[in-house]
């Protein structure tokens, strides 16, 4: 929840795709474990099919937390417009004090606001 003129600074690693990138859009039921050394996904989906991946990308470590997707800024502005954010602006460098160190145009952060409304 934003009070009136507040601004959400957002940051999330993302890509210049058009859409986000989905690693397992059929999730329902699934188990992450580690067989012969290397890290597999099982996942029953919702229709009752079994789908298994390997090569899995964890951040902290093997094991650690399983990403999921990759974002896309296209997708992330279109979400942010969707839930009511009125303006939305992406950084054009990265801000070092506050620990953006990415040189590259992807992955910068964000400041969305919402219009003020008066009554």
């Amino acid at each position: 929840m934003l009070k009136p003129g507040g601004a959400l600074i957002f940051s999330v690693p993302y890509s210049l795709e058009a859409d986000t990138l989905e690693h397992f859009p059929s999730l329902h039921e699934f188990e992450v474990y580690e067989e012969d050394g290397r890290w597999v996904l099982l996942n029953r989906t919702r229709e009752g099919l079994l789908e298994r991946f390997e090569s899995l990308v964890f951040h902290g470590g093997a094991g650690q937390t399983l990403e999921m997707r990759v974002f896309s800024l296209a997708a992330i502005r279109r979400h942010a417009a969707e839930s009511g954010f009125s303006k939305i602006d992406v950084l054009d460098a990265p801000v070092w004090r506050f620990g953006s160190y990415d040189p590259d145009p992807w992955s910068r952060p964000m400041i969305l606001s919402k219009a003020v409304v008066s009554r």
